[in-house]
């Protein structure tokens, strides 16, 4: 068969692109020893400078046009990814950012993004917290912070691994709190997740390495489309902290499913149910969708601490209906504070097994003994000891509204003979998801040596 023709890339510069060799996009503050840096590196016609965050977007996305449309021949009953691919026609684009705070355009706080075409045999980088040199990445001691999201969008957009790493994305700026409650206001804060994919169409996403907070809705929840029957999604070596509905797993359907969901090596601390309520919709941390969503989940090495509602959530209605799920080798302590749960290895996992989602039934809240001898999820190794995280934790004041009674008014009275919900009493909520700071000098790594195996690790961190 022919080969398929190199693309030529003039209006980049790049005369002859070779596409085994990785393209390069170095992103650093105006003035700084990283921008000189780079700048000495931008000598062969493959790596690219930039000084503000959204052209260096801009940029990948350039790059991200120009690589060539690699559509392997189709043959029957065979996956994509088992078709050989010339060397010379694969993309990789990496954007490198050096450690400091990038803004929006206007040097404004708010979102920025990558816009994918349709290239589904692409490597697209997204990489924070190198050195001045660009040699060498240390996020979690030399930060690179966007206080706004990072959204990937495109109509029918396709990449075929993406890798997001060594970025802190701070929320907080574009939520309101309460000064008398000490607690965020939902309704006039950022609806928007740290990380936005759209429905991606991708092999392999890999979420890693990052520090994501103070998200009024998710922090990340990802709805890839599986390209092939290969498909992974990878959450690891995350600090996940201080978000209402933390993390949500779910994947886009489509032709395909992931063939695994991976949540390894993360901290998930203090994370927020929907509510301050315990009769929420949603209540823990990491919400594991229907059957459908993948066809394996692995929860291992993880942190799970101070998350009031719990650290799992399935939506399965039994275990049996979930997709094969491992939940091994994590740490589980203080969670399930939102159901008046005290014990160390409390709320491991929250269900309404038997198809009743309503208000009326209550969460079934599983401590860790019990997930591990009660139910049918492969559950092994997981250990409930104090991490000794170093925060200084305030109690919150949660309401169930199950107590809370209609007002006896002629207003409620014309309310209930119209439909309407009738009027209540007002509750006190306080502490309710109040805004965490980021300093790197004190990120919450397990000061318990027993711990120190759990969640985040810098050693984890990969070079590129």
């Amino acid at each position: 068969m022919r080969a398929l023709p190199l693309v030529v890339l003039l209006a980049t510069g790049l005369a002859s692109p070779a596409f085994a060799k990785e393209l390069i996009v170095l992103l650093a503050n105006k003035d700084t020893p990283a921008a000189a840096s780079a700048e000495k590196l931008a000598v062969d016609g493959s790596v690219f400078v930039e000084k503000k965050l959204q052209k260096a977007l801009d940029k990948v996305s350039e790059l991200l046009a120009a690589c060539p449309d690699v559509e392997p021949p189709r043959v029957r009953n065979m996956e994509p990814a088992a078709l050989t691919i010339p060397a010379d026609q694969l993309c990789t684009i990496s954007l490198k950012i050096a450690a400091g705070t990038y803004l929006a355009k206007g040097d404004k706080v708010g979102q920025v993004q990558l816009d994918a075409g349709y290239k589904p045999n692409t490597t697209v980088r997204i990489l924070g917290g190198y050195a001045d040199d660009f040699k060498k990445r240390e996020p979690f001691t030399r930060p690179t912070i966007f206080p706004g999201p990072l959204s990937i969008e495109g109509k029918d957009h396709a990449i075929g691994e993406i890798y997001i790493s060594g970025l802190v994305i701070d929320m907080g700026d574009g939520n309101q709190y309460d000064g008398k409650t000490n607690s965020l206001l939902k309704g006039s804060s950022s609806s928007t997740s740290a990380l936005i994919f759209g429905y991606l169409l991708t092999n392999r996403l890999v979420i890693a390495d990052n520090v994501l907070l103070n998200a009024s809705r998710f922090a990340s929840s990802p709805l890839i489309r599986a390209r092939t029957k290969q498909a992974q999604v990878i959450l690891r070596n995350n600090f996940v902290m201080n978000n209402i509905q933390a993390w949500q797993a779910d994947s886009g359907g489509w032709k395909n499913r992931p063939a695994l969901y991976l949540l390894e090596g993360n901290s998930f601390i203090l994370n927020w149910p929907y509510n301050p309520d315990p009769t929420t919709g949603s209540a823990a941390a990491v919400e594991m969708k229907n059957k459908d969503f993948t066809a394996k989940v692995v929860v291992k090495d993880n942190l799970f601490a101070f998350n009031p509602g719990g650290a799992l959530n399935s939506w399965a209605i039994s275990e049996k209906n979930s997709p094969p799920t491992e939940i091994k080798n994590n740490l589980f302590f203080g969670n399930g504070s939102l159901f008046g749960e005290t014990a160390a290895g409390a709320a491991a996992m929250v269900v309404k097994f038997g198809g009743f989602k309503s208000q009326e039934v209550p969460w079934n809240v599983i401590s860790m003994e019990l997930l591990e001898s009660d139910y049918g999820w492969s559950s092994a190794g997981n250990q409930a000891i104090d991490p000794q995280l170093g925060l200084t934790m305030v109690k919150p004041g949660f309401a169930n509204s199950s107590g809370v009674k209609a007002e006896n008014t002629v207003i409620n009275d014309v309310r209930g003979m119209l439909g309407m919900n009738k009027q209540g009493g007002k509750v006190a909520i306080s502490n309710f998801a109040p805004r965490m700071g980021f300093d790197p000098a004190t990120l919450p790594f397990p000061k318990n040596a027993a711990a120190q195996p759990f969640g985040v690790r810098a050693d984890r961190v990969e070079q590129f």
